[in-house]
């Protein structure tokens, strides 16, 4: 007794269990795929979580280095040379600071710039 009964039928069986190790192989890489977009999305969100975290906090700097030295965000931004919004922005969290920006607020409020550091990684806290 033979497996199959003629070389067509043969052909046939061997290119549908081809196709169907191909189909199992592409799941497979689907999933080791999706796996390794799930990992690099927690990571990112992690990531962007301490970003988020770290510029409230650089918000919240700006804010309190500028209520020390007694300026109102009109005159703070007037001696900047930008409109008063600019300031408001910034410490909303609506417009990023760019590092120079940075070293002008630092000046302004008379604040050296170790001041708006953020902690180190160990002491921060991972709480929202």
């Amino acid at each position: 007794m033979y497996l199959f009964d003629s070389i067509n039928e043969t052909m046939v069986t061997f290119a549908w269990v081809k196709e169907h190790n191909a189909k199992i192989a592409s799941t497979q890489n689907t999933m080791a795929f999706d796996w390794t977009k799930r990992k690099k999305r927690y990571a990112l969100g992690r990531l962007e979580g301490r970003y988020r975290r770290r510029r409230k906090l650089l918000m919240k700097k700006l804010r309190e280095a500028r209520l020390q030295a007694g300026l109102t965000q009109g005159y703070a931004s007037k001696k900047l040379g930008q409109p008063q919004s600019f300031i408001s922005r910034i410490e909303s969290g609506q417009r990023l600071v760019e590092f120079a920006e940075l070293l002008e607020l630092a000046n302004v409020y008379g604040q050296p710039l170790s001041f708006f550091e953020p902690p180190p990684p160990d002491e921060e806290t991972y709480d929202e």
